[in-house]
């Protein structure tokens, strides 16, 4: 059974139970798929982990880089972090430049420039406002990077660049909830006005809640509802109470918090 990578899902290792016919039973195979992808959950959350641990800072120098994402979770500032084999780094960008990066990885044929301008600045904004911002912008990219660089006529991002979000999605996809819902630290850029930013926020944070929903195990539930975003939702609360078993000691904690929530 293949190890893959849990983000860029190349195979980078193989389990295998070694033995005859005996061995090779429905019950060993799914023995082998379900820890495959244990090891692909715990190699995602050791790297949340540590890129969490990472400090923004400039970046004096250019240097090869293996990935860059877009950290846009929980912050009003966003970070591209920057992977290479020695290491990695994070330039952090302002609200505005971190919008418009992000609008464009929303948009990878492009936006033209009155089109981004709404998306940014709302409707009937003139383009000229923008331009300044993408030289501004586009200066920036190029000293952090030779990855990552904003072509014109349409707007559009050249290079691979990532989303913390979009890893958040991909998780929900292959039904990996709770890793999923580790990874998500918050709104896509809490605080942003810009009206193509809060139809990703909202379209981010309803996946996350549908999905928890539709298919998460009770430990998984109880942990959203710790989360800001699930301590208020009354329809996971009440969820809880059908999959939690009847002597669970956690119903009672649940019951008092829908208490809380009807009595307010």
């Amino acid at each position: 059974m293949p190890v893959r990578d849990p983000e860029t899902r190349r195979v980078i290792g193989v389990l295998d139970i070694t033995g005859g016919p005996q061995a090779a039973t429905p019950q060993a195979q799914m023995l082998v798929d379900a820890t495959a992808r244990a090891v692909e959950s715990e190699l995602l959350i050791a790297r949340l982990r540590a890129r969490h641990e990472v400090p923004v800072r400039r970046q004096s120098r250019r240097k090869r880089v293996d990935t860059a994402t877009l950290q846009v979770l929980g912050r009003s500032r966003a970070a591209l972090e920057l992977r290479a084999d020695d290491g990695a780094t994070a330039v952090e960008f302002g609200r505005r430049h971190a919008e418009i990066l992000l609008l464009l990885r929303l948009s990878p044929a492009g936006l033209s420039a009155e089109r981004l301008a709404e998306l940014v600045y709302g409707e009937g904004a003139d383009a000229a406002t923008l331009r300044p911002e993408i030289v501004r912008l586009r200066r920036t990219l190029r000293k952090a990077t030779t990855r990552i660089d904003l072509a014109s006529r349409p707007y559009r991002l050249v290079g691979d660049l990532t989303t913390d979000a979009h890893g958040v999605l991909g998780l929900l996809d292959r039904g990996a909830h709770r890793v999923a819902l580790a990874a998500y630290r918050g709104e896509v850029l809490p605080g942003s006005e810009s009206p193509g930013v809060i139809a990703f926020r909202n379209t981010v944070r309803t996946a996350l809640r549908e999905a928890l929903l539709a298919e998460a195990s009770p430990d998984t539930l109880l942990a959203y509802a710790d989360t800001e975003e699930g301590a208020f939702d009354r329809e996971t609360l009440m969820l809880l109470l059908d999959v939690l078993p009847a002597r669970s000691p956690r119903r009672a904690g649940v019951l008092a918090r829908i208490d809380r929530l009807d009595a307010t």
